[in-house]
């Protein structure tokens, strides 16, 4: 009302920069616009399959890379490898899911 700004990213920071608290108050300052995942099944499905794609994929490594160090066959060996790159893939996806989903439960 003074004619005064803020700069856009000092709007729901959590510190008050206005006399009447207009900052930190009203509707663009609920919870659900502060988080990164929206709704719950959203975040049960984020921490879920970033559980499960660490676990699976961390045992499928282990178990593949194994193999592919003990075989001599060659056909056996490009196989077991080519599953062991796709595995790494997912182990690294599932790594950032549950880190975003981390991040959502540390800042909201």
């Amino acid at each position: 009302e003074t004619g005064e700004y803020i700069p856009k990213t000092s709007v729901c920071d959590g510190a008050v920069d206005c006399r009447d608290y207009s900052d930190e108050c009203g509707d663009s300052c609920s919870e659900s616009s502060r988080s990164l995942l929206q709704n719950k099944p959203l975040k049960v499905f984020s921490w879920v399959s970033g559980i499960l794609a660490i676990a699976l994929n961390l045992w499928i490594i282990i178990t593949h890379a194994k193999d592919v160090f003990q075989k001599s066959i060659l056909e056996s060996q490009i196989d077991k490898l080519l599953v062991l790159l796709v595995a790494v893939g997912d182990f690294l996806f599932g790594t950032y899911l549950l880190s975003v989903a981390a991040a959502d439960f540390h800042y909201k």
